[in-house]
């Protein structure tokens, strides 16, 4: 949602309201998957490749479980909807700080930013095709805490270096909930496989040597 602020209207003040809710209801809903999943099926939740569609299977016999499967190939369909909208932005919002090539955020006649799609499709598909859904679902879960773990970071960093930033929401309890959360984050990614982390966080290790070279070359040719 942050990623698309700039099409909202009074996004100061409906931001971050709509962050806490999201984040609320999300919570509560992942919170109710996860307890009636382990009270459904209890020690076979370990082996199970789709927990919740087998707890509702028994719960509600073959029908459940397709409707469950349903739902679940709908929400993905939402998110992948959601992705092919937010990952171009990202792309301009790269081009026009310099990091990449200006060009990538120039907009077609329709007002959309063509290459910066283009470009993410190409290099959304040989990743689709390279695995199965679970090994995705893991190396996705993994790239998110690259995002993740700076900005927790960056309320730390900012509070000192630019005290004078006033937001309209701001992050109780001091420095408690940054540093929890990214001592959380990190904890988490010492349960991921080696071969998740390189392939979760490989485009970081790409992107900073990436950025500084950008960075480099947008102040020569200034």
């Amino acid at each position: 949602m942050a990623a698309a602020a700039e099409d909202m209207e009074n996004p100061k003040k409906n931001l971050p309201l709509a962050l806490m809710i999201v984040m609320l209801f999300c919570s509560v809903i992942y919170f109710m998957v996860q307890t009636i999943a382990v009270g459904t099926l209890g020690d076979l939740l370990v082996t199970s490749v789709a927990p919740v569609a087998d707890a509702a299977n028994i719960f509600f016999g073959s029908a459940g479980k397709w409707l469950v499967t349903i739902g679940t190939l709908t929400s993905i369909g939402g998110i992948n909807v959601a992705a092919s909208f937010l990952t171009p932005r990202g792309g301009v919002a790269l081009a026009q700080d310099g990091m990449v090539p200006r060009k990538i955020a120039e907009n077609s006649r329709f007002g959309t930013p063509y290459l910066a799609i283009l470009i993410t499709v190409l290099l959304a598909i040989p990743v689709a095709l390279s695995g199965s859904f679970v090994q995705l679902a893991a190396i996705s879960v993994v790239s998110r805490f690259a995002q993740y773990v700076p900005t927790c970071l960056a309320v730390l960093i900012l509070r000192k270096r630019r005290p004078n930033l006033i937001g309209s929401f701001i992050v109780p309890f001091g420095p408690v909930i940054p540093i929890v959360a990214v001592t959380t984050s990190i904890w988490l990614l010492t349960k991921a496989s080696w071969i998740q982390l390189i392939w979760g966080l490989g485009a970081l290790g790409i992107g900073i040597p990436l950025y500084f070279f950008m960075k480099y070359l947008d102040k020569k040719t200034e």
